[in-house]
């Protein structure tokens, strides 16, 4: 049983697995139809096409996408470099990192812990929304320790898989993850700046 809200299809396991099935045929049969009209664009042209038409279906929501399976965030990652070889017109041979950089685009997983990231600082610098906001706690040790001035957010037990899946906490999980000198950051365009230079980064020294 799944419901689609607004766009997603849920399913009661938040497996995603008909979700990410739609939209990676979705996203292929643009593709194939940009691949035929590529020759013919300028290169600025075709990157604008591809992020409008096809990167924006990957990047739609994808904050939910945190816990999926690693055989779904796959399958989304195959449909990313698919469209990054036929806007770049390289091989299959040549190294996706390096076209992905050349994009400047974010992989699948470092896009979902950029999107979780920004929705973080944002949720604790404004409160808002309420309902998230209310499930965001910072970490306040008894003692005074190290991690006290860290920015780190408390990490929440869950007893069940399910309850795992919930923004409590993965997004708690996204944000201790980063280094101190970008969760300390105090305005959100430094944020989104210095989290996707530090992603980049990471994604080419790996």
């Amino acid at each position: 049983m799944t419901v689609k809200s607004p766009g997603i299809v849920l399913d009661k396991r938040l497996g995603f697995d008909k979700h990410v099935d739609d939209v990676c045929k979705t996203c292929y049969w643009h593709i194939r139809a940009f691949r035929h009209v590529r020759d013919s664009l300028p290169d600025e042209v075709a990157k604008a096409v591809a992020h409008s038409i096809v990167d924006s279906l990957l990047d739609y929501c994808n904050a939910l996408y945190a816990v999926m399976s690693e055989v779904n965030l796959l399958k989304l990652q195959r449909v990313q470099n698919a469209l990054a070889r036929v806007t770049t017109r390289k091989r299959k041979c040549e190294h996706i990192t390096r076209t992905l950089t050349e994009l400047y685009r974010l992989s699948i997983k470092q896009s979902i812990t950029f999107r979780l990231a920004s929705i973080t600082l944002k949720t604790l610098h404004t409160c808002q929304p309420g309902y998230l906001h209310n499930l965001l706690h910072f970490y306040a040790p008894a003692r005074n320790l190290r991690s006290s001035s860290q920015g780190l957010l408390l990490v929440s037990r869950t007893r069940t898989v399910l309850a795992g899946r919930g923004f409590r906490h993965s997004a708690v999980s996204a944000w201790n993850d980063l280094p101190a000198h970008i969760r300390n950051v105090s305005t959100n365009s430094s944020f989104k700046h210095n989290l996707k230079t530090f992603v980049f980064t990471a994604a080419l020294t790996n």
